[in-house]
C-alpha cells in the first residue's frame, strides 16, 4: 500500500498492461500464449462490463501498435525504421510481425479493442505502454529508439483523440524518465521492492508464490515525484493468474491479500494499486473475473462509505499534486531530446 499524504480518503487504482502478441513475441512460451489470444476480445469486453457495473475507472496501458486498424494506417514512421536495442538481432526485431489488419492479424492489431474501451459508460484512462513493447533499458536500448517509440505511440493515440498522460514501462524495466517527461507524460507506474527480491532467481520465484499463497499484505510504498518531474504511482499488488503452479493458490489468498491492501489504504489515506494483463484472464477466465469482481465489490463498499476513491493513474497523480503532497521536482529536466518537448 502506498502512503503519500494525509488525505481523508484512500485511493484504489487498477492498471492493465494491454499488449496481446507484442508483449510476449520474444518469449519461449509465445506459441502457447498465442493459442489463448482467441479469448482476448471476449475477456476485454467482459472487463469493460465489470467496470461499468461497478463504476470503476481502470488505466489501460496500451501498446501503440494495437491502436492501428491495419498496416496501411500506421503512423508516418514505419515500425521497420525504428532503431533496435543493441542486444537484439537486427533482422529479427520485427521478423514475426505481420502486415494486414485486425481481420488478418487480430493478435497484432486492436483498434476495435480501443473502441470497445472508449465505449464504456464509466470513463476509462488510456495510457501508453510504448509502441512495440520495447524495453526502456538505458544500458541496451539507444535513446533514438525510445524517442521514436514515443513519437509513434503518440501518433497512434492521436487517431482516437487521445493524449496519454500515464506511462507503464514494458517488462517493468524503468528508464529514460526525462525523455518521458519531455514527451508530455505526467506519471508512471513504478515497481516497489518486494521482500523476496533479495534472493536469487529460483528462490525469488518461490518467494513470489509464497507471498500470494500466504496473502502477505501489499508493501507500503510512496507515491513520489521523480527528479525528472514525473510522478511515480507505484504498483502494490499483481493479480496473479491461475496458470501452472500459480493455479494451486486458492482464490481466497488473492482476495485476502487485496482486502488487506484496500483496508490499509482506507485506514491511512494511501493507495492500493492493483495491476494485471488482460491475457492473465484468458486461462480460467471465470475464476479470474470472479476474483476481480469480488475485489471491485470490496472497493465499492468502501467507496459508498466515503473511505476510498477509485481513480485512474493520472487522476491519482493530479489529486496528490492538488493536495500538495508531492512537493516540487528536485531538478529541472534536461533539454528535450529529439524534439519530444
Amino acid at each position: 500500500m502506498a502512503r503519500s499524504s494525509p488525505v481523508s480518503q484512500g485511493m484504489f487504482c487498477l492498471s492493465l498492461d494491454t499488449e496481446l502478441a507484442w508483449g510476449v513475441r520474444n518469449e519461449p512460451y509465445f506459441t502457447d500464449y498465442r493459442r489463448r489470444f482467441v479469448h482476448a476480445r471476449d475477456v476485454i469486453d467482459r472487463l469493460c462490463t465489470l467496470f461499468d457495473r461497478y463504476r470503476v475507472p481502470a488505466t489501460w496501458a496500451v501498446v501503440g501498435h494495437l491502436m492501428l486498424s491495419s498496416a496501411e494506417t500506421r503512423p508516418p514512421m514505419s515500425t521497420l525504421q525504428l532503431p533496435r536495442p543493441e542486444n537484439v538481432d537486427p533482422g529479427g526485431w520485427f521478423r514475426d510481425t505481420p502486415c494486414g489488419g485486425v481481420t488478418e492479424a487480430p493478435d497484432w492489431f486492436g483498434a476495435d479493442l480501443i473502441e470497445r474501451i472508449l465505449m464504456c459508460r464509466t470513463k476509462q484512462e488510456l495510457a501508453s505502454h510504448s509502441f512495440t513493447h520495447l524495453a526502456f533499458d538505458e544500458r541496451r536500448t539507444p535513446v533514438e529508439a525510445i524517442v521514436n517509440e514515443l513519437r509513434a505511440a503518440r501518433a497512434a493515440a492521436h487517431n482516437f483523440g487521445i493524449v496519454p498522460k500515464s506511462f507503464i514501462f514494458p517488462y517493468n524495466i524503468e528508464g529514460y524518465h526525462y525523455v518521458l517527461k519531455n514527451a508530455g507524460y505526467l506519471c508512471y507506474r513504478g515497481s516497489p521492492r518486494q521482500w523476496y527480491d533479495r534472493y536469487p532467481a529460483q528462490a525469488k520465484r518461490m518467494g513470489r508464490w509464497l507471498d500470494q499463497l500466504l496473502a502477505v499484505p501489499p508493501p507500503a510504498a510512496s507515491c513520489e515525484r521523480h527528479p525528472s518531474g514525473l510522478i511515480n504511482v507505484p504498483a502494490t499488488m499483481f493479480l496473479m493468474p491461475f496458470d501452472g503452479s500459480r493455479g494451486l493458490i486458492p482464490s481466497r489468498s488473492r482476495l485476502a491479500k487485496a482486502r488487506a491492501g484496500i483496508r490499509d489504504a482506507c485506514e491511512h489515506g494511501g493507495l492500493m494499486h492493483l495491476w494485471a494483463h488482460p491475457h492473465n484472464f484468458y486461462l480460467h477466465p471465470e475464476r479470474m473475473l470472479g476474483v476481480l469482481e469480488t475485489i471491485l465489490q470490496l472497493v465499492v463498499e468502501e467507496r459508498d462509505a466515503k473511505r476510498i476513491e477509485a481513480l485512474g493513474m493520472a487522476d491519482v497523480a493530479l489529486r496528490l499534486m492538488g493536495d500538495g503532497a508531492l512537493g516540487e521536482a528536485q531538478h529541472a529536466a534536461p533539454q528535450a531530446i529529439g524534439g519530444m518537448a
